[in-house]
């Protein structure tokens, strides 16, 4: 829980949706504002001859104009909701993320703790094998067994030695992916695991997925990116004022309304495209909703699997193993080759060991995935 955290607090993928979300925030506040208006001055006809003297024509003027521009059908409430919900996606996004950030640094602690006792059993394992490498070196001199199967058991010490190597790497590399992920220096973590309790209603986890959810917010935004497309189609009306002073003239105003012609279908071509747009979001989600429902059952299937096989490896096949541990220690009294028998079962005992780990490891697993699917 306190490596999720670290990851939670210092991920600046995290950080970056926030600061996204806050973006789209402030698009949102200036889409709804008005352009501002534009003042103008500006003096007419003047004559090369005599620029100084403004009382030779009647269109020798000084004007000052004002002018702005109006939104009309909405425009700016729409162009403000689309930002709004552009914000909304970002912040389902980092909901997404949270929880995909949740589910991989779970599974790789998880990884991590069960691969380090496996290394602790293969370590076991390897120092049985050479205990088993004297008896037999023993038994071979004495002409009880053949040279293969001494040269069989160093194979599997040397096979052991490998793997043991490659179980260490795994370690660090996960410990390395951890601190990738939580910018924090890992160096060991707890070996304590529970198994918690999942209950996991599918189709509702699914439906309220931030996932689901943020592609639901995108047709959304797209829905009202085809609302601005229809009102676009009411063009704009630019309004103007004008003040004119003339010399030894009256004085007069002037007043001008202005708008685009609507005749090029711009806006027609820009809805149908939005209108596809929302055809392939909404395949997008039904493809989504369908792969995550599948997925978390997969998951709950192979935490269900698991959970059996380790009631299996528990109840019956440990159980066996130290019978004949037992059985094996009363028949060494009376032979050599029996005593070997008691290695070649702790063999076996300490490989259900490490099955019961690889079940382990894969129930885990499951739960750390299963926790994308969970708040």
């Amino acid at each position: 829980e306190e490596v999720v955290a670290q990851a939670l607090r210092n991920n600046p993928n995290l950080q970056t949706y926030t600061l996204k979300a806050h973006k789209y925030a402030l698009e949102a506040e200036r889409e709804g504002l008005w352009n501002d208006p534009v003042l103008g001055a500006g003096i007419n006809d003047i004559q090369f001859e005599r620029p100084f003297e403004r009382d030779l024509e009647p269109m020798q003027t000084h004007a000052l104009t004002l002018s702005q521009r109006i939104p009309t059908a909405g425009k700016t409430d729409l162009k403000s909701a689309i930002s709004d919900e552009s914000r909304n996606v970002m912040l389902l996004g980092r909901e997404t993320y949270k929880r995909t950030l949740r589910s991989k640094v779970m599974e790789l602690s998880y990884r991590y703790i069960i691969t380090a006792k496996k290394s602790e059993i293969l370590q076991q394992r390897i120092s049985n094998l050479q205990k088993m490498h004297t008896i037999m070196t023993y038994l071979y001199e004495s002409s009880k067994i053949d040279r293969p199967k001494l040269l069989q058991n160093s194979s599997r010490i040397a096979k052991n030695r490998v793997a043991l190597q490659k179980l260490h790497y795994q370690m660090r590399q996960s410990l390395l992916q951890l601190e990738k992920l939580t910018f924090t220096p890992v160096s060991t973590l707890s070996d304590t695991l529970e198994i918690p309790e999942i209950a996991l209603d599918i189709n509702q986890s699914v439906q309220k997925h931030p996932a689901l959810l943020a592609l639901k917010a995108q047709i959304t935004r797209n829905q009202k990116q085809i609302s601005l497309q229809e009102a676009r189609r009411t063009p704009d009306v630019k309004v103007g004022v004008g003040y004119y002073q003339r010399d030894g003239r009256p004085d007069y105003m002037s007043v001008n309304f202005s708008m685009p012609l609507k005749i090029r279908g711009e806006e027609k071509i820009a809805r149908r495209s939005y209108l596809t747009e929302e055809k392939i979001l909404r395949l997008k989600l039904k493809n989504l909703a369908h792969t995550m429902r599948k997925e978390a059952q997969n998951l709950l299937l192979s935490l269900h699997t698991s959970k059996q096989n380790l009631k299996i490896i528990d109840r019956r096949l440990l159980p066996l193993s130290r019978k004949l541990d037992k059985l094996f220690r009363i028949y060494a009294r009376t032979r050599d080759s029996h005593t070997l028998n008691i290695y070649q079962n702790r063999d076996d005992y300490l490989k259900l060991q490490l099955r019961k780990l690889d079940e382990t490891l894969q129930l885990f697993t499951a739960i750390s995935k299963l926790s994308y699917y969970k708040d």
